[in-house]
């Protein structure tokens, strides 16, 4: 990964990830610098980002799907467009995103998980096999005290945004999403004890006549994070998320942490209830240096065996 190289006005972020199943994966971000008044800038982000997903996965749809129904499918997409931001007041920011995205389902013959469409019903998978390609027009409000984006030890972080997907090609599969998250920092005994609060709630509304595609729903997993339970492990169209995590010194650019995550999927507001909420465990460590962290190993739990997160560089 390549981040924060100066380019005349600009700022360039790039990454390139291989993955053990010779997957892979490039975010590419050029943001300009600053323009207007010192006390209200505005600025511009161009973003390129991929993925090639020979075996992503699917459980199913809903808070009750069972780790045995794994099955897989390939999944390929691209998202490209600008984003436009403005500072009006201190910590304030408000950003217009206009982009494009392009995704596509296939089957998979994997040699130990079926298919998607082997193990689960068509009227599920909605889109599978279909090229999806969308406007996605939004706009998001931020709110954000933190002293530092990277490794926090203070301040907050509020966001909220919404996201309009408009089917350039057919309107079966349109929808909406919303998404409010907060996070908060709370600094302990010395300035690297940190205590920290994530809540995340996603929520989208079909508008389509077919549906929302089934690679697009809501998800919780490793990445989300839900650290105890694989990637793909559930999906709607609406999801909840706490993360509870404690930041501790090991030694001078070593950082330890201990983590409680729980969360759960479901379908719309009205069917949110209190029940089938899942939990994870962990521990891990980071790496830092100049405010940036270049390595992160976390090991977490959830009751369907132990999951490892292990990054090098900014993942972006």
């Amino acid at each position: 990964s390549l981040k924060n190289f100066p380019v005349t006005r600009y700022q360039l972020e790039l990454d390139y990830t291989f993955f053990a199943e010779l997957d892979h994966r490039a975010n590419l971000i050029l943001t300009s610098r600053d323009f207007g008044s010192e006390a209200h800038p505005f600025r511009g982000l161009f973003q390129f980002r991929f993925r090639n997903d020979k075996e992503s996965r699917f459980y199913g749809i809903g808070d009750d799907s069972e780790e045995v129904d794994l099955s897989e499918f390939r999944y390929n997409w691209l998202k490209t467009g600008l984003e436009l931001q403005f500072e009006p007041f201190s910590h304030l920011t408000l950003a217009v995103p206009v982009n494009f995205l392009t995704a596509r389902t296939n089957s998979e013959d994997g040699e130990d998980d079926p298919s998607v469409e082997q193990a689960f019903p068509t009227d599920e998978l909605v889109a599978f096999q279909d090229r999806t390609n969308y406007a996605l027009i939004g706009f998001e409000i931020r709110h954000d005290t933190r002293q530092t984006e990277n490794i926090p030890t203070r301040g907050g972080y509020r966001a909220f945004r919404f996201q309009r997907y408009q089917g350039l090609d057919t309107g079966e599969f349109n929808f909406n999403e919303y998404n409010f998250e907060i996070q908060q920092f709370f600094p302990a005994w010395t300035p690297r004890h940190v205590f920290a609060v994530r809540n995340d709630w996603n929520f989208q509304q079909q508008t389509g006549e077919e549906g929302i595609p089934f690679e697009l729903l809501s998800r919780l997993d490793v990445e989300s994070p839900l650290r105890g339970f694989p990637i793909g492990r559930f999906r709607d169209s609406s999801s909840v998320l706490f993360n509870f995590e404690y930041f501790f010194p090991i030694w001078d650019l070593i950082d330890g942490t201990l983590f409680v995550d729980t969360g759960k999927v479901f379908s719309g507001i009205t069917n949110f209830d209190f029940d089938d909420w899942r939990y994870s465990v962990g521990a891990g460590i980071r790496i830092f240096y100049k405010d940036d962290v270049r390595i992160r190993l976390e090991g977490g739990y959830g009751g369907e065996g132990g999951q490892v997160l292990f990054r090098v560089g900014d993942v972006i």
